[in-house]
């Protein structure tokens, strides 16, 4: 073969690599491109699959009360079983994001809906509480952390110029989940019962089986070449340290976790509990459904205007405001004993967890350097969910022993004010500490200034 002066070293460098011209000109054209109709297909699919898979998941609460009359357990035992579920798209996150690094999202997925869908079913036919632990919350609950971590790794790969807004929906899908399946749980609860419902869901999150093929990994974007020519080197990398935990030297972000761990304790009780406690006020179960769907509804509309209003005030004001509006309206929902008074709480209720996740989020990741977001952004969640692993059976809790929901809402409002106070504290000594820094350098400068004058006048 012969060497041509000026690209000797091009060539050499493709057979050291052992790849020739055309081979990388076919792999090339086997990539799909970003930013065309195909990426808006699977920004689609995605938000389809994020609205099934949580969908189930948060309607647990409308399943709820007919769990508590089935096996008599208790509240706070039967909490444990739909915290779980809930809990789990953070504690297996980590192993969901290693599985999608290495074997793709498109096969993550659809062995996410079997596992997720085989995990409903057998929900349906347990005898008991317990092995619904292990049903639900552990086997649907992995199935739905593979397909919750997958599809937000796969869907911004397809989009560059519309990468946020791509982002932003897969985001809202959370609140647009309780808006579509809360009205079909309810539906499936009323014609077969809280199995029926379990087997319904099992059918509903089969789909995204199907679905799932249209999640090629095979994607170009501005990174493929470099990614392509680096991957050896960065799966070695990958296999020596599948972990990074040098963000949590970041005193800052050690504090949001804290305090985003107790705030959101206290904001995942009332959600869980409406429904039993609707009920107890005797109100019918189809107004009981509209009231989850209206806090999806309201959920989903704060998530689309936070992130403007982050930019406004900032993210860490945002999270303040929202969390305290939130803890209030869990302290007060015991006065409200007619519907439109529970109407107005699941507006305001919606609103404040939607600028609560914006605003948590974007706080901790300001926090962060780049290549720290990616695993900060995990840990983040995983503190999350297992505030939503202990919130519910701690209310329940609190309801058992006090046989009334009103004393596990008024905890759930001082839980997330405990949240907010460490806040709100570490803020005050950090403003005293910057303000102390401000003070040293306007002193050194002004030094500085003066010795500065001193010099020139002995030069002159």
């Amino acid at each position: 073969m012969k060497k041509d002066p000026g690209s000797g070293t091009s060539s050499i460098h493709l057979k050291e690599n052992g790849d020739e011209p055309q081979a990388i000109s076919s792999r090339e054209k086997k990539l799909r491109q970003p930013d065309t109709c195909w990426s808006w297909i699977v920004c689609a699919a995605g938000v389809t699959c994020n609205i099934i898979v949580l969908g189930c998941t948060y309607c647990f609460g409308i399943i709820f009360p007919s769990l508590l009359d089935e096996f008599n357990e208790g509240k706070s035992n039967t909490a444990w079983v739909g915290s779980l579920a809930m809990a789990a798209i953070g504690l297996f996150g980590p192993v969901a994001g290693r599985l999608t690094n290495r074997f793709g999202a498109r096969a993550i997925v659809i062995c996410g809906a079997i596992l997720s869908s085989t995990g409903l079913l057998f929900t349906s036919l347990v005898p008991s509480l317990y092995l619904m632990l292990l049903t639900y919350g552990g086997i649907f609950g992995c199935g739905s952390s593979l397909i919750y971590i997958a599809i937000y790794e796969i869907v911004p790969r397809y989009f560059v110029k519309r990468r946020s807004l791509a982002t932003g929906l897969i985001t809202m899908s959370a609140g647009a989940a309780l808006v579509v399946m809360s009205p079909v749980c309810q539906v499936l609860i009323d014609a077969f019962g809280w199995r029926g419902a379990f087997r319904g869901m099992s059918c509903f999150v089969f789909i995204i089986f199907f679905i799932g093929w249209t999640l090629d990994p095979n994607v170009a974007n501005g990174e493929t070449t470099q990614a392509f020519e680096e991957s050896q080197q960065s799966q070695a990398r990958q296999s020596s340290r599948i972990l990074d935990f040098s963000m949590w030297g970041n005193t800052t972000f050690v504090v949001l976790n804290i305090a985003s761990f107790f705030v959101y304790i206290g904001h995942s009780i009332p959600p869980l509990h409406f429904a039993r406690y609707c009920e107890d006020l005797g109100f019918a179960a189809d107004l009981v459904t509209w009231l989850y769907s209206c806090i999806g509804l309201t959920s989903l509309l704060a998530r689309v205007l936070g992130s403007k209003l982050c930019d406004v005030i900032g993210p860490p004001k945002v999270f303040l405001t929202s969390a305290t509006v939130g803890a209030m309206a869990s302290m007060l929902l015991p006065l409200a004993t007619n519907w439109l008074w529970l109407l107005c709480f699941s507006i305001v209720y919606g609103f404040a967890d939607g600028l609560m996740a914006i605003g948590i989020i974007l706080s901790a990741l300001q926090t962060l350097t780049q290549k720290q977001k990616a695993q900060g952004f995990g840990f983040q969640q995983l503190c999350i969910c297992m505030a939503f692993l202990c919130g519910p059976p701690i209310g329940g809790l609190v309801a058992d022993k006090t046989n009334s929901y009103h004393a596990a809402f008024f905890s759930a409002g001082g839980i997330e004010f405990l949240g907010l106070l460490i806040l709100l504290i570490f803020i005050c000594l950090r403003k005293g500490d910057l303000s102390q820094n401000k003070i040293q350098i306007e002193s050194e400068n002004s030094s500085l200034a003066e010795l500065l004058v001193i010099e020139k006048e002995t030069v002159l």
